[in-house]
């Protein structure tokens, strides 16, 4: 169970760091491609996430060099802060990723005074950062998208909304067939196994997420 658990968070890890980077690179070179220009500015965005997504690599290789991981609940270090600190910043940088995209929406952080572990810290930037990737491959640019992560009744919930881009030839959205499909699945079973839910749904054109995790 232990090298099970350690492979389910190697698979999550290395999905949302790389999957992430590389798929917005390939965006911003999808719109330049279509847009005929490639500014300064872009370039350097393709830089910055090549070589960050580089360094999650190196963080997965150094993971898998490790011992086995350990269950959520055994990992009670908490976070250096009151653990928000990391999700507000990963909201931040996924809307400004979004926006140079050319998608219009906000993701928004409410929470009260609890204070989370660093390892549940890690594991909502992560989803969050899965989220914001597959507006970016699905949605429709013509609908604002929004997030929002708030503490209510000991949980930490996660809703999200987004128009649902017209299918390409083969059958995908914004982003061609990058993704994978095991992202959200990889997340949901973390989410389980703390004792939360994980659903999606469409509902009348627009994507719908909704994630309840005990704190």
């Amino acid at each position: 169970m232990a090298v099970m658990r350690r492979n389910d968070a190697i698979a999550s890890q290395t999905h949302d760091t790389v999957s992430s980077g590389l798929s917005f690179i390939a965006f911003t070179a999808q719109k330049n491609i279509e847009d005929g220009v490639a500014p300064q500015h872009d370039w350097r965005d393709v830089n910055e996430t090549a070589l960050r997504t580089l360094d999650n690599v190196h963080a997965v290789i150094r993971l898998l060099a490790a011992e086995p991981f350990p269950r959520m609940e055994e990992s009670p270090q908490m976070s250096s802060d009151d653990g928000w600190r990391m999700i507000r910043e990963t909201c931040a940088l996924g809307d400004a990723r979004l926006h140079k995209l050319g998608f219009e929406g906000t993701s928004k952080v409410s929470v009260g005074t609890v204070r989370i572990s660093g390892d549940m810290e890690a594991r909502i930037s992560r989803l969050i950062t899965e989220i914001h990737t597959n507006i970016g491959r699905y949605a429709d640019r013509n609908v604002p998208y929004f997030l929002a992560i708030e503490e209510k009744d000991n949980a930490i919930i996660i809703t999200q909304t987004n128009g649902i881009a017209s299918l390409t030839d083969d059958g995908s959205g914004n982003g061609g067939s990058m993704g994978s499909g095991n992202g959200l699945r990889l997340h949901a079973q973390w989410i389980k196994r703390a004792g939360g839910v994980l659903n999606t749904s469409e509902e009348e054109g627009e994507w719908v997420l909704y994630a309840s995790i005990p704190i």
